[in-house]
């Protein structure tokens, strides 16, 4: 008797209690989802929270990535050249992870990233998809095409060049001969998978021995019908001081790009041109930087000099121009 004088006041009690024991943990519950949401909505990753690795290149404290976990979506803003704000969709994000994949036709991008906190660490990587990808050199001067070429107009028909009266016929083919001198000073082309592009070049006209310009130093993205070149504008040059410490900075670009009319005649030969519009706007700055030019004691560089001025006079009088580089495949 006495077993049940303690077990029967106890069954309302331990009811009780269980009842309440599924409300706190059903409440609990709730709170811990909420304050999880509140958390992991919308992450954003950027300065000092943001290291990128970017086709090998380490950056740190530039560009922003924001991971939306209800969207499973992965923004890239002022990272990619030429699409200053990319949501890429169908990423893969857990509290410690991100990753994704991006892919048109004219290139594939792939994010990764390993998250500790408010800090991610990031690795981009591009892939090209397009005609021009692989090794070019100028059209050698002297066959049929130079490796420059212009096309202008001018109203009266006439050109004053040094101290000649040209036809537009005759100033073309005048400006052509530049393809040699231009052959001297640029040699191959690499328009790399990773979007880079490298060339081999010489400010020395007297002992021209090609240097390879750094990686990084100028992306390109192709498309339809035209390329877009952007300059990382504060990239040192080799050989300065700065240039083995975290000077070049990828994002430090041209936000549209420089746009070049893409002409792939073949699968060996195309011609990209700068077309008026742009020209227009370059042309005069560039006559105070060769005017800058010293070129005492060096012939060659004295002669390059004349003759770019010379050509700067003559084009700036025209109504129209547009200047065009021929390639060739290696």
């Amino acid at each position: 008797m006495t077993k049940n004088i303690i077990t029967l006041p106890l069954i309302p009690f331990m009811k009780f209690m269980k009842t309440r024991l599924y409300a706190l943990l059903i409440i609990t519950a709730l709170a811990a989802t909420c304050a999880c949401n509140e958390d992991i909505d919308i992450k954003t990753f950027r300065d000092d929270n943001l290291s990128l690795d970017y086709n090998g290149y380490d950056f740190e404290g530039v560009g922003v990535i924001l991971a939306d976990y209800n969207a499973n979506t992965i923004e890239l803003i002022n990272i990619i050249p030429g699409i200053y704000d990319l949501t890429i969709k169908n990423a893969k994000l857990s509290p410690n992870s991100a990753s994704a994949i991006y892919s048109n036709e004219g290139r594939t991008i792939t994010v990764t990233g390993n998250i500790q906190g408010d800090r991610m660490d990031a690795a981009i990587d591009l892939e090209m998809k397009n005609s021009l990808t692989g090794e070019w050199t100028l059209q050698p001067y002297g066959e049929n095409l130079s490796g420059i070429s212009i096309e202008v107009e001018k109203e009266d028909g006439v050109i004053n060049y040094q101290d000649k009266s040209l036809t537009i016929e005759e100033y073309e083919q005048e400006f052509s001969s530049l393809g040699s001198m231009v052959s001297m000073v640029l040699g191959d082309l690499y328009f790399k998978q990773n979007g880079f592009l490298q060339a081999y070049y010489t400010g020395d006209l007297e002992n021209p021995e090609m240097v390879l310009s750094p990686e990084g130093a100028v992306s390109y993205y192709i498309s339809g019908s035209t390329a877009y070149l952007f300059p990382h504008l504060n990239l040192e040059i080799p050989g300065s001081d700065l240039f083995n410490t975290k000077a070049f900075n990828i994002y430090s670009i041209i936000e549209d790009g420089i746009p070049l009319t893409l002409d792939s005649e073949t699968d060996s030969k195309a011609t990209l041109t700068l077309e008026y519009d742009l020209l227009s706007t370059l042309l005069p700055l560039a006559q105070p930087i060769v005017e800058s030019i010293d070129a005492t004691g060096n012939d060659a560089l004295a002669l390059a000099k004349q003759m770019i001025s010379d050509h700067l006079d003559a084009i700036l009088q025209c109504s129209s121009y547009r200047i065009s580089l021929h390639i060739v495949r290696k």
